[in-house]
This record gives C-alpha cells, structure tokens and sequence, in this order.
C-alpha cells in the first residue's frame, strides 16, 4: 500500500518544480529609451521570462495577465520554447499578436501573472510606481529578492546588473528657493533626518558617488544651477535641482532656466521660439512672482507625493 501512494505522489511533485523553475525575472512598465519592439519600431513596455532548467521548456498555452481577478488572460503562443538558462521577452503593448500581450503594464503600480494551460498561478509578481527607463525584476536570475536596475537587462541576465532595493524616498532641502537675486545668496542644503548624505553640484551637472558632499552653506555669487542628491546605500538617488539667477538679464535667465529643465538642444529651440514669439520677458515676470517656480525641476520625481515640501518619511 505505501509503495502505490509513492508511486502517484512523486510525478506531482516534479510536475510542481517544473512550472515553478519559469520567472517573471524582470520588466520594464516605462519604455522611452531601452529596447525597441522590432515588429512595430517602437518603444514599448517589455516582460522578461527566464528559464531556470537546463534544459528547454515549452510554454505554449501558458497565460500572461496583469490583473489577478481578470476574465481574459492573454496566451502565449504555440511553439513558444524558453531555452535552458534562457530568456523570453514579451511585449506588453496590446497588440495582441505573436509575442505581442494584448495588456499593457501600469507605471503607476500593478501585477504580472503567469499562469499554466490550466490556470494554475506559476508566479507573481506585485509593484508599485516605476520611472522611466529603469526596470524591476529578481536580484538575480529567479531570486526572490526584488528591486530595480538604472540599467535593464532584458533578454540577459540580472546577475551582473546593478541592483537597488528602493527609491530614496528623502529628498535634500533648500533653505531658500529659486529665483531672481540682486546680491549674494547663501545656501544651505539639509537631511532633514540625519540618514543619508548629501551630495551636490554647482555646474549644472547631475551629483553623483564623486561629487562633494554637502557640509556648510554655499555662498553665491553669480548665476548658479544647484542640484543636490541624497544618498543611501543601494538605493536610488533622486535629483534636486534649483536655480539662482544673480543680476541677469532676461536672455540669459531664460536660456539658464531653459537648460536646466531640458536638454541644451531643447533649451535652444525654445528659447529662439519664445524669442521669436516676443513672450520671454512675459514669462519671466510670471516666474519671477512665483514663490515655488523651482517645482518645475522636479521633472524626474515620479509622483506629486515625492515632490521635496510635499512629503517626509519619518524613519
């Protein structure tokens, strides 16, 4: 009687630890400058599946979603086979073709599904806000630990990728916010939490490991683009960015205030185009009255409630 319930018990278990050996390993939910789909010649967002086997499997009739409780799950293809120690991207564009999901993903938070020809849940994956151009996904290929990566990998490993566990969710503080001076300014930058360091720039250029760290206030004497990040171990920084005009004409203001929002070629098309327009010195009394202007940097901030003044975590 033992040796028949042995007999039925070990091909479910292996049939068990066969699905669970494919990943969701990595993805990206904001596609503007990583990989191009070469089906549509677009940036579209990607999944990545891995397979942790050494040998082939074939996943055809599996199923993809991103919603938990959804009625229609999307179907992988027939012939679709995930090499041994290999991976598989999927296009999650709503095409619905090929490998082509007919769901797209949600960079401000939600769920990837993988599930087998019988429905069963293979894996999971739940998220929150993604930025632009850096991924999600397993530390290592088929780890359980999750974080991002500056730098995806799709179709390759994560093993020698850079990983970080989270966002900084602290941002440096100014002491005075950006604007129009007529003498010399002095600024100083806080942790309002004593948690991480402070590292910043006064050249217009991103702060990064290198760059000086913040220890007593900064006395300016002419125009000057501050930026200033916060630094904790493995996490991802974020930038702070503001602008002190000194004594500036309203040329000169405008280009400086341009280039520090956007790129120097797009700096240059604006600043010709409002010229040409006769709406520079208009925009510049409208900036010059605004007590907050500086919150137009905040560009690379994913979300109004990481925006620095709106929200302190209190660890």
């Amino acid at each position: 009687m033992k040796k028949y319930l042995i007999y039925f018990i070990l091909p479910i278990v292996c049939t068990q630890n066969l699905h669970a050996q494919i990943f969701i390993n990595e993805f990206l939910a904001s596609n503007s400058a990583n990989i191009i789909d070469p089906d549509f010649n677009s940036y579209s967002d990607w999944i990545e599946l891995y397979n942790s086997k050494n040998s082939p499997v074939d996943i055809s009739g599996w199923y993809l979603n991103d919603q938990s409780n959804a009625t229609l799950n999307w179907k992988i293809p027939n012939g679709t086979i995930i090499p041994a120690k290999g991976y598989l991207i999927l296009w999650a564009d709503g095409m619905d073709q090929k490998l082509h999901t007919n769901f797209k993903l949600s960079a401000t938070g939600e769920e990837i599904i993988l599930l087998d020809p019988s429905g069963n849940q293979m894996d999971l994956i739940q998220f929150s806000t993604q930025q632009t151009d850096i991924s999600y996904g397993r530390k290592t290929d088929g780890d359980a630990v999750l974080g991002f990566f500056t730098i995806p990998t799709p179709g390759s490993s994560n093993n020698k990728g850079t990983f970080y566990t989270n966002y900084v969710e602290q941002v440096p503080v100014f002491s005075i916010s950006g604007g129009f001076f007529t003498s010399n300014v002095i600024v100083n930058i806080q942790d309002l939490y004593n948690k991480g360091i402070i590292r910043y720039t006064i050249d217009g250029s991103e702060p990064n490991e290198k760059s000086p760290q913040f220890g007593q206030a900064l006395t300016l004497s002419k125009t000057t683009v501050v930026k200033a990040r916060m630094f904790y171990p493995n996490q991802i920084p974020h930038i702070l960015s503001m602008s002190i005009l000194i004594n500036e004409n309203c040329q000169s203001s405008l280009y400086l205030l341009f280039q520090n929002i956007f790129t120097i070629r797009t700096a240059v098309f604006m600043y010709k185009t409002l010229n040409h327009l006769g709406s520079i010195q208009f925009i510049l009394n409208f900036i010059s009255q605004m007590d907050y202007w500086d919150s137009i940097m905040m560009q690379e901030w994913p979300s109004v409630e990481k925006m620095p003044g709106y929200f302190h975590k209190n660890y």
